[in-house]
This record gives C-alpha cells, structure tokens and sequence, in this order.
C-alpha cells in the first residue's frame, strides 16, 4: 500500500513539473505566444483586453479597416504570428480580416453601422458560414464595432443569437 502512496505522490510531482515547463515554453520571441502553444481561450483572453481608439483624422472616427489595424497591432503584442486578410479560399478570394496563430482563431471584424441592415447582416452570416466550414471550426470570432446605439439593433440581436446557436465568439466593441 505504501508504494501506491509513493508511486502517486510521485506521478503528481512529474506532472507537475512537466505543467510547469510547459507554461515557461509557450511564450517564445520577447515573451509573445508561438503558434505551437497558442490557444483559442489565449485569443479570447487577450480581445477581452482590447479598446478601439477613434482616430480625429477620418470622418467617423474610424473604418472597419482602422479598427482592424489597431487590433491586429493590439493581437501583435502578445502572439507572434497575426496575419491580416488571411486567405480563406482560392478561386472566390474570401479572406478573413484577422488569422491568430496559423489558424488558432479567426476574427471578422464588422463595422456595426453597416450590419444593421438586413444585407450587410446576410452577408456576414454567410461569411462565418464558410469561414467556419472551411477552416475555422469552433474557433472563429466575429467582433462587431460601433457606437452603443447599435448594440441592441434587431439585426445585431440576430447575429449575437446565429454566434450562439453555432459557436461563434462574439464581441461588440463600443467606440466611445
């Protein structure tokens, strides 16, 4: 019986020093998370941390593309691989708006004052639909951006509702 105790205490103490190894191995490259250890919850994690910044410069305060820069550059910081304008498909040219990690998540950002339109918002729906058939999986982001007057719109409600139904991370960023 005493040999189980031992043999226990020692399987738990390997187990734990291989957990800790681990954790001190998956931030590579100034203290960013490789591709080979990042995860989808790391991605959501970090976007929990993410404030868009409205720019004086352009009309609105901001683009669905400026917003894309500051959250690619914001992603940057902790994962060493972030591409813009991933290449989903070949012969259709879809392309999501941020891959993290080689494919660890996607993220389709969305401007809010566009997608309360019943077009904008059938189109976005059909673009997770095949960013998620095709690569994505149960790791796509869908982050919708826009002043808190869009937040409760009918076609935002819809998309927050398809994001659940199909397992689809959804984020609204209020710009303020």
């Amino acid at each position: 019986m005493e040999f189980f105790i031992y043999l226990a205490i020692g399987i738990a103490a390997i187990a734990i020093v291989w957990m800790l190894l681990k954790k001190s191995s998956t931030k590579e490259n100034g203290g960013k998370i490789s591709s080979k250890y990042a995860t989808f919850e790391d991605v959501k994690n970090c976007l929990e941390g993410f404030v868009p910044v409205l720019d004086p410069k352009l009309k609105d305060g901001y683009t669905e593309k400026s917003i894309e820069n500051q959250m690619a550059k914001y992603l940057k910081q902790s994962f060493v691989e972030v591409k813009q304008q991933y290449g989903i498909e070949g012969v259709t040219a879809r392309s999501i708006d941020i891959d993290v990690a080689n494919g660890v998540a996607g993220i389709e950002l969305k401007d809010a004052k566009k997608v309360v339109k019943a077009a904008e918002r059938d189109r976005a729906i059909r673009q997770l639909q095949v960013y998620q058939e095709k690569r994505y999986q149960d790791n796509l982001i869908l982050a919708v951006v826009g002043l808190e007057e869009y937040e409760n719109d009918a076609c935002i409600i819809e998309i927050r509702e398809y994001c659940k139904k199909n397992k689809v991370k959804y984020y609204f960023f209020m710009l303020k």
